[in-house]
C-alpha cells in the first residue's frame, strides 16, 4: 500500500511537472491568475447573478446553518465558508480572494488530470473554454460544479471504463458512490448521473458473483454523502430532499413559453402565469406547454443551441469594463436584462467573439464524434458520458445560455479523450 501511495504521488508530480513545461497550460495558467488579480482589483467584478445569494448562504453556514439554505445544492456554499471564514456583509475583495484563486486553481487543475489521462487537445479544450473561463473568476458555482463533474468523470474512466466487465474492489465501488454523491451536492440534477452509472454497471456486470455487492456498495457510498443534507432539509425545512431549486422551474418555463411575443420579459412572464394559476398542479405546467407547443419546442431548440455554442460577450465585457452590454435581439435568451445596446465597433466585436466561440465549440464537437466514429461506436463509457452531457445540456431549456455548457462541457470532453484511446488501441490492434 505504501509503495502505490508513492506511486500514485510520483504519476501526480509528473503529471503537474509536464503541464508545467506546456506552453498552453502555462499560459492559460499566468492567465488565470492574472485574471484573478485584475478582478479582484475591481469592486464588484467578481458579483455574477447569484452571487450574493451565495455569500449569503456561506454567512448563514458560518452561523452554524451548514446547510445553506435548501433551494441550492450546498457544495459551493460549503465552499465559501471554509475558505472565506471572515465574510461579512458587504463582502470585501480580500475575503473573497482565496476563494476565487482556489476555483480558478482547481479548473486549471482539471486541465492537468486530462492531459495524463486524455490528450493535450482535450486538456487545452477545458483550460481554454470561454465560459469556464470567466465563471472561474466570479462567485457563482459553475466552475467548482464542472470541476467536480469532471474528476467524477474521471473516476468513471477506470470503473465504466477500463475495468468496465471486471468488478472493480469493493472500496473503488464505495468511492465511486461517494463521488456520485459529491457532483450531485455540487449539481442537484447530477443525481441523474448516479442512476445511469448504476444502470450501466447493472449491464456490464449481470451474472458476474459479488456484483450485487458492489452496487450495493457503490448505492450506500452516494447515500453516506447525500444522508446528512437530506436530514438537515428534512427537519429543518420539512422536505426530504438535496435542494428544491427547480421546484418551480416548468412553471417558469411555461409562463416564458405561454406568454412569447407578448412584449413582457421573462420575469414578468413568469409572474403572470403564477399568478394565473396560483396553488397549480404539478401538470398544469405541461397542459400550458403542450397548448403552445410549437413555441416550446423552438424555444426549447434555442435554449439548447445557447448552451452548445453560445457566447459569453456580456460576462466577459462586465468582467473586464464593469458594463452589461446587450447585443442584437436574435443573441439573446429570454431573461436577459437591461444593459447598453452595442453598436458600431462593439457590434463587431460582439458577432466576431460570437463566431469564435462558435468556431471552439464545433471544433471540439466535431473531434469528439470523429474519435467515436475511428472508434468503432460507443462502449458502455462513452455512453454514460453522452447521456448524461444529453441532460445537463436540455435540463435549462428555454433558459439555456453559455453558462449551462460548464456542466457538460467535462462530459463531453471526456468522451472525446475516452474514444480517442479507444481508436488508438483499435488501430495497434489492426
Amino acid at each position: 500500500m505504501p509503495r502505490a501511495r508513492s506511486s500514485s504521488f510520483a504519476e501526480a508530480r509528473a503529471a503537474l511537472s509536464t503541464a508545467l513545461h506546456d506552453p498552453w497550460l502555462l499560459a492559460n495558467l499566468v492567465l488565470r491568475l492574472a485574471l484573478a488579480v485584475f478582478v479582484l482589483s475591481r469592486p464588484e467584478r467578481w458579483i455574477g447573478g447569484d452571487s450574493h445569494d451565495y455569500l449569503m448562504y456561506a454567512r448563514r453556514a458560518l452561523h452554524g446553518e451548514w446547510g445553506g439554505h435548501m433551494s441550492r445544492p450546498p457544495l459551493y456554499t460549503w465552499f465559501l465558508s471554509a475558505l472565506a471564514p471572515g465574510l461579512t456583509e458587504p463582502e470585501t475583495a480580500a475575503q473573497v480572494a482565496l476563494p476565487l484563486v482556489a476555483q480558478t486553481l482547481l479548473v486549471w487543475l482539471g486541465g492537468v488530470a486530462l492531459r495524463a489521462r486524455a490528450s493535450r487537445k482535450v486538456a487545452i479544450a477545458w483550460a481554454y473554454e470561454p465560459a469556464l473561463l470567466v465563471y472561474s473568476n466570479v462567485i457563482m458555482s459553475d466552475a467548482l460544479c464542472a470541476t467536480v463533474t469532471l474528476f467524477t468523470g474521471l473516476f468513471a474512466w477506470q470503473v465504466l471504463g477500463e475495468q468496465a466487465r471486471t468488478l472493480p474492489g469493493r472500496s473503488k465501488a464505495f468511492f465511486f458512490g461517494m463521488a456520485l454523491g459529491l457532483v450531485t451536492l455540487a449539481r442537484s440534477v447530477a443525481m441523474i448521473m448516479g442512476g445511469f452509472s448504476a444502470l450501466v454497471l447493472a449491464w456490464c456486470w449481470r451474472g458476474r458473483r459479488g456484483a450485487l455487492v458492489s452496487l450495493a456498495l457503490l448505492v450506500l457510498g452516494a447515500g453516506v454523502v447525500l444522508a446528512p443534507r437530506v436530514y438537515w432539509n428534512g427537519t429543518a425545512y420539512g422536505r426530504w430532499t438535496v435542494a428544491t431549486q427547480g421546484d418551480n422551474w416548468m412553471g417558469e418555463v411555461a409562463g416564458i413559453v405561454e406568454n412569447e411575443g407578448s412584449g413582457l420579459d421573462s420575469i414578468h412572464a413568469q409572474k403572470k402565469w403564477f399568478a394565473e394559476h396560483y396553488g397549480f398542479r404539478p401538470i398544469d405546467p405541461y397542459k400550458t406547454l403542450l397548448a403552445h407547443w410549437p413555441t416550446w419546442a423552438w424555444l426549447s431548440a434555442k435554449g439548447v443551441a445557447r448552451v452548445l455554442v453560445g457566447h459569453v460577450n456580456v460576462e466577459w465585457a462586465h468582467l473586464l469594463t464593469g458594463v452589461v452590454p446587450l447585443g442584437p435581439a436574435w443573441f439573446k435568451a429570454p431573461e436577459a436584462r437591461a444593459g447598453t445596446q452595442v453598436s458600431g465597433a462593439g457590434l463587431v466585436a460582439w458577432v466576431l467573439g460570437w463566431l469564435a466561440t462558435l468556431a471552439f465549440c464545433v471544433w471540439v464537437y466535431a473531434s469528439a464524434l470523429r474519435a467515436a466514429w475511428k472508434a468503432g461506436g460507443l462502449d458502455q463509457y462513452s455512453v454514460w458520458l453522452a447521456a448524461c452531457a444529453a441532460v445537463l445540456v436540455g435540463i435549462p431549456q428555454v433558459q439555456g445560455d453559455a453558462r449551462f455548457r460548464c456542466a457538460a462541457w467535462p462530459l463531453i470532453l471526456l468522451f472525446w479523450g475516452w474514444n480517442e484511446r479507444r481508436a488508438r488501441i483499435r488501430v495497434r490492434g489492426r
